[in-house]
């Protein structure tokens, strides 16, 4: 990502579950002629209260956009990290031994060494202590299967380890694709999965679940994205990088890519086009999302938190002169299902 293209996307990036970025040394966040914030999508706490339950106040239908646990900022040792996650249903799991990607973050076949120099494929962001979001085409390559996940890295390079904030390495019990998704069709809707860890997430002042919402963010709001992408044709960034975009109304996120040339590469993905659909697009002049960043997060601050918002799915070219804004699973269309795993329900 280089000053066009803001970041490598990925804040979990699989490697990077989803970290402070931009207040560590070493990780770039491009902030210079920062577009205009209108007021994001506000985190909602459960009726039971964010971080437990309330006395007299009756249990309301559990989802993960009013969490029953602290997310969207640093855990500290007094954090509360209750989470009922409740029976889980399953969708589609693909098996990671035997091939779904190791784009989210770093492809450790066998045992795995958080020491070990990092290869980042995908993005991925946690949402509580066992799962995490990430694109269906990120987990579903069978040439790349996926065995772990890293969080808290902030560089690839093992020569800059000391940049990193306590990188460990999860392996992965499963991973659910959207019912709805088309492996064999080169669509991109309904572009989402969950990986579920077989260990529970450790969160700290660096790795912490980021706030879900189920409102849509409107057009021009300022929001983030992270990772270690291409940051030009050529080359992927070593550090993770952030950068601030803007909200792009989908009917102007077509009409910049018909007049770039580009609405044959779109309707590839998007035969439908992207208005009324469950997209976003988000970018800026000389920013955005490049290849390597697919399945990182989307994300507004709000209210001191980090809440999500969407998820890269879909990126044009990668030139800072030809940059186009990126598309982007909407979190928001997608609540039922992630609820359905999460918590079991129908």
């Amino acid at each position: 990502m280089t000053s066009f293209r803001w970041w490598g996307l990925l804040v979990v990036v699989m490697v990077v579950g989803f970290s402070n970025t931009h207040a560590q040394e070493g990780v770039a966040r491009d902030t210079s002629t920062a577009p205009p914030r209108p007021t994001p999508p506000q985190p909602r706490p459960n009726a039971e209260g964010a971080t437990g339950p309330v006395p007299g106040v009756l249990p309301v239908r559990p989802t993960i956009a009013r969490p029953d646990f602290d997310c969207g900022r640093p855990y500290t040792t007094s954090t509360t990290t209750n989470n009922n996650r409740g029976s889980s249903r399953r969708t589609r799991a693909a098996n990671p031994q035997t091939g779904s990607q190791p784009d989210i973050g770093a492809s450790q076949a066998g045992g795995h060494d958080s020491s070990e120099p990092l290869r980042v494929f995908c993005g991925a962001s946690p949402i509580s202590d066992h799962f995490l979001l990430t694109s269906a085409t990120c987990v579903l390559d069978p040439d790349r299967p996926l065995y772990s996940v890293r969080l808290g890295a902030l560089t690839t390079s093992e020569n800059e380890s000391s940049l990193n904030s306590r990188p460990v390495d999860y392996d992965i019990k499963q991973i659910i694709v959207h019912p709805e998704f088309d492996p064999h069709s080169t669509e991109r809707y309904n572009d989402v999965a969950l990986i579920e860890t077989v260990d529970r997430i450790q969160f700290n002042e660096y790795v912490f679940p980021y706030c879900v919402t189920d409102q849509l963010p409107p057009p021009g709001t300022t929001v983030i994205g992270a990772g270690f992408g291409l940051v030009n044709e050529t080359h992927s960034a070593s550090h993770l990088q952030e950068a601030d975009l803007a909200v792009v109304e989908t009917a102007d996120c077509q009409e910049q890519y018909q007049s770039a040339g580009q609405e044959q590469r779109l309707r590839t993905a998007y035969p439908k086009l992207l208005k009324n659909q469950d997209v976003l697009c988000a970018g800026f002049p000389g920013r955005g999302a490049c290849k390597g960043d697919e399945g990182g997060p989307l994300f507004a601050e709000s209210a001191g938190r980090r809440v999500l918002l969407g998820i890269v799915s879909f990126t044009g070219p990668c030139s800072k002169d030809a940059l186009l804004p990126g598309v982007y699973t909407s979190v928001a269309h997608h609540i039922p299902f992630i609820d359905s795993v999460i918590y079991g329900l129908p």
